[in-house]
């Protein structure tokens, strides 16, 4: 169980991670994000935004890396620190599901929102669920 809901939250971060990819490259989505207060519809994010975007890319791949981890599909952190970061994940991403549900669009209230709301369930469950 506790594979398949790394795998879950994974993908989930998966698919965040290509929609910050679209972002970042100035794919004209740019109001589906930052609370649609960084660009008008059909425009690309502003540069400041765009390099966000690549460094929030980053912190989406590692957390998903610290996901498989704790679900042992990879070994990427330090024996004992997964679980740890883990539960980081699952405050993280409760934290970002509230910034989401503040968004003016309803693509970032629903879809991201529901996204980041799934990972964090996901990520709690996976940092207090005893191991195989």
């Amino acid at each position: 169980m506790t594979a398949a809901i790394s795998l879950l939250a994974a993908a989930l971060l998966f698919a965040a991670a290509a929609f910050q990819i679209a972002l970042a490259a100035g794919a004209p989505v740019g109001h589906l994000a930052y609370g649609g207060r960084a660009a008008e519809p059909g425009q690309p994010l502003p540069q400041q935004h765009r390099i966000a975007s690549a460094a929030a890319l980053v912190v989406i791949l590692g957390m998903a890396a610290v996901l498989l981890d704790r679900g042992g599909w990879v070994t990427v952190v330090p024996a004992g620190s997964a679980r740890t970061l883990t539960a980081l994940v699952a405050g993280f991403m409760a934290v970002n599901t509230i910034g989401n549900l503040a968004g003016k669009h309803w693509i970032e209230r629903f879809v991201m929102g529901g996204i980041t709301a799934a990972v964090a369930a996901c990520a709690g469950w996976l940092a207090w669920a005893p191991l195989p």
